[in-house]
């Protein structure tokens, strides 16, 4: 969602091209609209490498939950393709917010992944000059404008927050060394909003910077894996799974 641009022009991280300089809300304005209530808004970071937690940054503030924006994207993109994906995707995202009832179908699931590698994208990139992807994926990612085949994405039911609203979000970032014929680095991020816990983990060849599918990992009791889809029972997924996330256990998670 556009939250306002100026004249300086940037390079987009996705279409790849110069424009006026657009700031997209990695957290949406339309989550804080919805969830904000009365502050304090909380929200809770770790950036893990090696299987290391290096930093973690807590926060708490009496301002809008927006405020975490990045700025490498340009106006087109911004009021564009991405606009019309927060609007297309929040009628699906917000009763999984709430923790209600629902059934993912096929559709639902690809919407719910293609917002998720999204939220996944724009995070890494916020952190600027400790950014991990590769750029190839953003411009992949915009170029299909759907789920990327190797970027897996899990769903979970998180606690949330007695009070106020929390996001907590982080990046796990790892080289596995093992079993693998090509070194591969892993980049895991993770969100929670409110009763949704999301995570998406992409991979790529060290060298090259080509795209790599992730290893397979062993399935989390805790969460749901919706992409890339599995055809069985019709292709459909239960909503919320029935072990819920504890704020305490996002860390290990994440």
């Amino acid at each position: 969602m556009n939250t306002g641009s100026s004249k300086t022009r940037i390079l987009c991280i996705f279409c790849n091209e110069r424009g006026p300089r657009a700031r997209e809300d990695i957290i949406p304005k339309w989550y804080a609209n919805e969830f904000g209530g009365t502050p304090p808004f909380l929200a809770d970071h770790w950036t893990y490498e090696q299987g290391n937690l290096i930093r973690r940054r807590p926060t708490r503030t009496m301002g809008s939950l927006a405020a975490l924006k990045l700025p490498d994207i340009c106006e087109t993109c911004n009021c564009g393709w991405m606009s019309g994906l927060e609007d297309h995707t929040k009628d699906i995202l917000l009763p999984l917010m709430q923790g209600s009832n629902r059934v993912l179908n096929f559709a639902a699931q690809r919407q719910i992944s293609t917002w998720v590698q999204l939220k996944a994208l724009t995070l890494d990139a916020w952190y600027r000059k400790d950014r991990r992807l590769p750029a190839s994926l953003a411009h992949d990612f915009y170029g299909r404008l759907q789920p990327l085949p190797y970027g897996p994405v899990s769903l979970g039911n998180y606690e949330s927050f007695p009070i106020g609203v929390g996001v907590p979000y982080g990046r796990r970032y790892v080289t596995p060394t093992t079993g693998l014929s090509l070194p591969v680095k892993l980049l895991r991020c993770s969100l929670a909003f409110k009763h949704l816990f999301v995570q998406s983990t992409f991979g790529w060849v060290e060298d090259t910077k080509q795209p790599s599918p992730p290893p397979t990992l062993p399935p989390v009791q805790f969460l749901i894996h919706v992409w890339p889809p599995d055809l069985r029972q019709n292709g459909n997924v239960l909503w919320p799974p029935p072990s819920m996330i504890s704020r305490d256990h996002f860390e290990r998670l994440s």
